[in-house]
């Protein structure tokens, strides 16, 4: 069974046609989905009930503590974590695929994807930039070995996550290239090709894409040499 786990604060403009798009179209493998909602203030709450299990975690956590508060409930085999406006056009084939993945391989720990806007939302910018991290991320993980992912979607082995105890709390963001990181250490991970995960673009179209770029750099690199995050706070996006 594939836990399917989705971490909220304040999407009540997004969660509805996330968990609508997996109950209706999710039909050909075995799942459970679990919001774990970091204290929203909005109908969050009340949406995401309707379609899953929801668990309140409390204010001033991250999204890492609520990705691990959500995989101690979790009874699948594979956790497959979910961004709030992630968007599968073809769930039953996707997870399929990832699947198949963790069958050909027992070695393998985790799968990612490409990512893009959707096509409706996508600008110029949105097309070129997510390309070039796609790229980047199969690169580092298929060639160099070394673990990436661009955010939005991971599918990990549940023995794999226990065994390096999840995420890193302490993190703001990053966490999601810190686990896949991790895990390539331990083992295998890929971004299969076949496999993408489109979204809002909602944080590059309200900040921009030259601060967004400076934010990831920012805090990338502050990862890398502190083990902590530039943002000290999850935000919202609205």
């Amino acid at each position: 069974m594939i836990s399917i786990i989705i971490p909220t604060l304040n999407e009540e403009k997004a969660i509805g046609t996330t968990l609508g798009q997996i109950k209706d179209k999710l039909t050909e493998v075995e799942y459970e989905i679990i919001v774990a909602d970091g204290g929203s203030t909005d109908r969050t709450r009340e949406i995401a009930a309707r379609y899953a299990t929801v668990i309140d975690t409390g204010h001033e956590h991250t999204i890492a503590w609520n990705r691990n508060r959500a995989a101690e409930i979790a009874k699948g085999e594979f956790f497959a974590f979910v961004d709030a406006d992630a968007t599968i056009p073809d769930p039953n084939r996707f997870y399929k695929f990832a699947l198949e993945d963790f069958a050909r391989d027992p070695e393998l720990l985790a799968v990612v994807t490409n990512i893009a806007v959707i096509p409706e939302n996508a600008r110029v910018m949105d097309r070129i930039v997510y390309g070039f991290v796609s790229l980047l991320v199969r690169f580092n993980n298929n060639v160099l070995h070394r673990g990436a992912t661009p955010g939005k979607f991971q599918m990990i082995r549940r023995s794999a996550f226990e065994r390096i105890h999840g995420y890193q709390e302490h993190l703001v963001v990053t966490e999601d290239n810190d686990i896949i990181m991790r895990l390539a250490r331990i083992g295998k991970t890929r971004l299969d090709p076949r496999l993408t995960i489109f979204h809002t673009g909602r944080r590059a179209h309200i900040m921009g894409w030259p601060r967004l770029l400076w934010l990831w750099t920012a805090n990338y690199f502050s990862f890398l040499i502190f083990n902590r995050s530039y943002d000290k706070k999850w935000k919202e996006t609205r």
